[in-house]
């Protein structure tokens, strides 16, 4: 069997192309993941032939990006993912195709084949899906396996085994072993219990921060705080994950909040019933219908609201509205998405406080905010057109470490249990891994440890 790095060398664009052959001699060729890097919007490497088939660990837009594509030009692939993963990569997809269908207007033409390709590559997807209803395993070839389970970084993520050939190969996709409010940790003992190579999320190899846990009660103390000021808080977060976890964590603290965007659709997915998978979390709530005309659509958890951003009559109402009010909005990078909207007003208010709580990539205006928490100054955003300006940090900035990915000790823990015979470091920056390869090979004295570059091609 051979995997090579199409991507995931940095935490963007993941994707690896698997060639191995079945119990009959016949070759196949599959990709586990097709992304694009959020900051640059490219894609990742091309693979080598056709393409038979994707499977998805989870809906995140540097994993799902460039899958419409991927079926344009393979249009006899299957699609493989968990149910949740299937329904919020639509919604992923498809706000993908509104913002630039609204964007452009039939105006540019090489954007229109642009989005020909994106909406025929997506309908083929969509046609050709295999929906796993739970973890377990799926023999897709003839002596060809594929074993998968709950890797908790949203509802629907999945760490993903390939046995053919002999071999076992792990893909951990982003995985977590924190609960979190809608999703249980990973657990370590579904995993096979032979393996012969690992791909390993390796994000946060070079932290051990405090535990999320306790982020989560140091933001609902901050919030509570704030809140009891009279302040207007805008959360910039990711719209997969992050913001039904940070919304119905609030809730269930009796927190009221409102939540824009995409991540509306992604909070009622991931609360639905209908949309479960391994080890996720139920949630008791209930939809309340607005009464008056222009009034919120809800979301009420105990004695909570949830209140829905519809339209831009509701948003500007919203902006204008006096403290104290809790607004979430994606993106969480601030790279497009209603966060853009708010937070340009608000991050120059300096009665208002501005929180970050997602993974802020190299390159984006999330990651500069970070950068001059504590120095201010400005900071360069985009609008909807790709124009830039630039937004003075004026009210507080507040940075929680609310990751969904492993914790370096976490990630040595799991090289301990697992005991691979090879281990791949990828989606990371390069000196979470190289401080991650050193905790390998002091606490464990485990030696097996790669780095691979791009377009690297592994044989296993």
């Amino acid at each position: 069997m051979r995997v090579k790095a199409l991507g995931g060398i940095k935490p963007s664009m993941n994707a690896y192309e698997l060639t191995f052959e079945d119990g009959y001699g016949v070759s196949h060729r599959i990709l586990i993941d097709s992304g694009v890097d959020p900051s640059t919007k490219e894609p990742h490497l091309k693979p080598s032939g056709l393409v038979e088939g994707v499977i998805l660990t989870h809906a995140h837009f540097d994993h799902i990006g460039n899958v419409p594509f991927t079926f344009y030009e393979n249009q006899g692939a299957w699609l493989m993912a968990s149910s949740p993963t299937i329904e919020l990569a639509r919604l992923n997809w498809l706000d993908t195709l509104n913002i630039l269908d609204r964007e452009n207007r039939g105006k540019d033409m090489i954007v229109a084949e642009f989005l020909y390709r994106f909406a025929t590559g997506l309908k083929i997807a969509n046609e050709n899906r295999r929906v796993l209803k739970k973890g377990g395993t799926t023999e897709i070839y003839p002596e060809v396996f594929i074993t998968c389970g709950s890797a908790c970084h949203l509802p629907g993520a999945m760490w993903v085994a390939v046995e053919a050939e002999g071999k076992t190969v792990v893909f951990t996709g982003d995985w977590s072993f924190q609960d979190r409010p809608t999703v249980r940790g990973t657990n370590i003992s579904e995993l096979p219990k032979r393996i012969d190579a690992i791909f390993m999320d390796s994000t946060n190899g070079a932290n051990d921060g405090p535990s999320l846990a306790s982020e989560q009660g140091r933001l609902l103390r901050d919030l509570k705080a704030d809140l009891s000021e009279g302040r207007t808080v805008v959360e910039a977060t990711l719209s997969f994950g992050k913001l039904p976890d940070l919304a119905v964590l609030m809730a269930q603290n009796g927190i009221d909040s409102y939540v824009d965007g995409s991540g509306q659709d992604t909070l009622l997915t991931t609360i639905d019933p209908q949309c479960k998978w391994d080890h996720t979390v139920d949630v008791e709530y209930c939809i309340e219908e607005p009464k008056f005309r222009g009034d919120f659509r809800s979301v009420r958890i105990g004695d909570a609201r949830i209140r829905l951003i519809d339209n831009d009559t509701q948003r500007r109402r919203l902006i204008n509205m006096p403290g104290p009010k809790v607004i979430n909005a994606p993106s969480g990078m601030l790279v497009g998405g209603r966060s853009v909207q708010y937070t340009k007003i608000f991050l120059a208010d300096p009665e208002a406080r501005v929180y970050l709580t997602s993974y802020q990539a190299e390159g984006t205006p999330g990651r500069e905010l970070r950068q001059k928490i504590h120095t201010g100054g400005m900071i360069t955003m985009k609008d909807a057109r790709g124009r830039k300006f630039q937004v003075p940090i004026k009210a507080l900035v507040r940075d929680y470490n609310m990751s969904g990915h492993a914790a370096g000790s976490e990630s040595v823990n799991a090289i301990r249990v697992l005991k691979p015979k090879e281990t791949f470091l990828m989606h990371a920056e390069g000196e979470s891994k190289a401080q991650l390869i050193e905790r390998l090979y002091n606490e464990l004295g485990y030696e097996n440890v790669y780095i691979p570059q791009l377009g690297d091609d592994i044989v296993i």
